[in-house]
């Protein structure tokens, strides 16, 4: 039930951001997750992608299953350097350091608007949201 909140809150952003940007386009996101091979995991990513895509047909999902949570960071890292910078990563919650010190991460907190998104937020458990947050700001979301 976590993950389907998790995808909600995913749409209320991405449109958040959409909107900031009044792109007028089919928009593609990419999701990095850290899977170094096929099976019921991947299978799992494509449904919530494929569920994703049919509430919100303007959007894209893309998951690209990036190898181990090492890979993950690395690719993200080098895809960040390249100008093509993921749009959504799992990564480790220790990797949210690295991502600020590269400039490759943007803080969650100017998208979190509503009464509705700051309940969603809340709806964590609050030490996984500790592991997301440093310096009064919102990094990362728990998956």
């Amino acid at each position: 039930m976590k993950n389907v909140w998790f995808w909600r809150g995913v749409t209320g952003l991405v449109a958040a951001a959409i909107s900031v940007f009044a792109v007028a386009q089919p928009v593609e996101i990419s999701f990095y997750y850290p899977v170094a091979v096929g099976g019921p995991i991947t299978k799992l990513i494509d449904n919530f992608a494929a569920d994703f895509e049919k509430e919100n047909p303007s959007i894209k999902v893309r998951p690209v299953y990036s190898g181990t949570y090492q890979d993950s960071i690395t690719k993200a890292l080098t895809a960040v350097k390249g100008n093509d910078a993921p749009t959504m990563s799992v990564l480790l919650s220790t990797d949210m350091y690295t991502l600020i010190d590269e400039d490759a991460v943007v803080p969650f907190d100017p998208l979190i608007r509503t009464p509705e998104d700051q309940a969603w937020l809340k709806g964590f458990y609050p030490a996984f949201m500790e592991n997301s947050q440093t310096g009064g700001k919102t990094w990362g979301i728990p998956f």
